[in-house]
């Protein structure tokens, strides 16, 4: 991936996701992206930066995989 911007397509394989969630994102405006008419772009430096600012470090992960374990596993009222 050597060109300056990359379509929706070449990111989903990049990034490993679908391109249905990387429209999503686009529309949020969750990811950084150019617009052209109807054409969505990426620079690949962009894609990397924003994944980059998305990581999160083992103790965050593991937090959270804790919260969710003690959700799932709480007993719900009335059941």
């Amino acid at each position: 991936m050597d060109k300056e911007f990359l379509t929706i397509n070449e990111v989903s394989e990049y990034l490993k996701i679908k391109p249905s969630t990387l429209y999503s994102w686009v529309k949020i405006g969750e990811i950084p992206h150019y617009k052209l008419h109807k054409m969505v772009r990426f620079k690949k430096e962009d894609i990397d930066a924003w994944m980059e600012n998305h990581r999160e470090n083992d103790i965050d992960a593991e937090k959270k995989a804790k919260g969710i374990l003690r959700a799932v596993k709480r007993p719900r009222d009335g059941c």
